[in-house]
C-alpha cells in the first residue's frame, strides 16, 4: 500500500462542529495501524491523507499538509480558517490546540 485515504463527514453550518470533525480526522490519521500493529505515521512508505467533508461553509485554507477540506459552500456561508500545525496526540489531549 502506498497511500491511504481517511474521511470524516460533518454536515453542519457550525464552525465549532466542523473543527470537532477536523480534530477527529487527525486522530484517525494518527491512530491507523498496519496488520502488524505498527502505526502508519511511523512508517515512511505509506502516505496517510485525510478528507473532511462539511456543510455550507467557506473554507479559506482547504488544503494543509495531508488534510483537505471539502465544503458545500455558498457565498452567504460562514468562513472557517484552518491552519494545522504538526502536533502529537499527547498535546491534543492535554488541551493544547492545533487549530487556529
Amino acid at each position: 500500500m502506498e497511500k491511504l485515504f481517511i474521511g470524516e463527514e460533518k454536515d453542519t453550518k457550525r464552525i465549532s462542529y466542523a473543527i470537532t470533525g477536523l480534530r477527529e480526522l487527525i486522530d484517525y490519521m494518527e491512530l491507523v495501524q498496519d496488520k502488524n500493529g505498527v502505526y502508519l505515521k511511523e512508517k515512511n512508505d505509506v502516505l496517510v491523507e485525510g478528507r473532511l467533508f462539511i456543510g455550507e461553509m467557506e473554507v479559506q485554507n482547504p488544503i494543509q499538509d495531508n488534510v483537505k477540506i471539502h465544503s458545500m459552500s455558498n457565498r452567504m456561508a460562514d468562513k472557517l480558517n484552518v491552519t494545522l500545525a504538526k502536533k502529537t496526540l499527547d498535546e491534543v489531549y492535554t488541551g493544547k490546540t492545533f487549530i487556529t
